[in-house]
């Protein structure tokens, strides 16, 4: 098993696996140097990217790609996932008993106060989570073209 899909079954949605392990989503909210001590102790290979408004760490192998972006204080915003070959039903599956399903692939996570956007073009399944607000207004709607 590739490095990348050793860190992402350990951080993120697996899903040639256990579903319900899904973690890099937890990490919304959580410390840069906390997401780094993990992948680290993985021996996951990442790149971090310092911006003059975020940062992002980056796990790339082939077409298999996992981002967590940065706010200015070093809090996890946002959460992207990529994975060639991904099984769409089961991801779909996920989502709806974790969340609740507000449109055609777009969940909310009342309860961790998350918003995911799923969709699969040319064979590669994209995941998109970020905080939300669910006393604040209605959520973003956005990256569900090409559905």
């Amino acid at each position: 098993m590739s490095n990348i899909r050793n860190a992402f079954y350990l951080l993120s949605i697996w899903i040639m696996g256990d579903i319900s392990k899904a973690k890099a989503q937890d990490y919304i909210r959580y410390n840069m140097s906390y997401v780094e001590q993990v992948l680290k102790e993985e021996k996951a290979k990442y790149h971090i990217s310092n911006y003059r408004e975020y940062s992002v760490i980056s796990l790339v192998e082939g077409r298999d790609t996992a981002q967590w972006k940065f706010d200015v204080n070093n809090i996890c915003v946002e959460y992207t996932l990529s994975i060639d070959k991904a099984k769409y039903t089961e991801i779909k599956g996920h989502m709806e008993h974790i969340s609740q399903r507000i449109m055609e692939n777009v969940y909310v996570n009342r309860k961790e106060k998350t918003i995911t956007y799923i969709k699969k073009e040319n064979g590669v399944l994209y995941v998109n989570t970020k905080n939300f607000d669910p006393t604040g207004s209605a959520p973003p709607i956005m990256f569900t073209e090409n559905n």
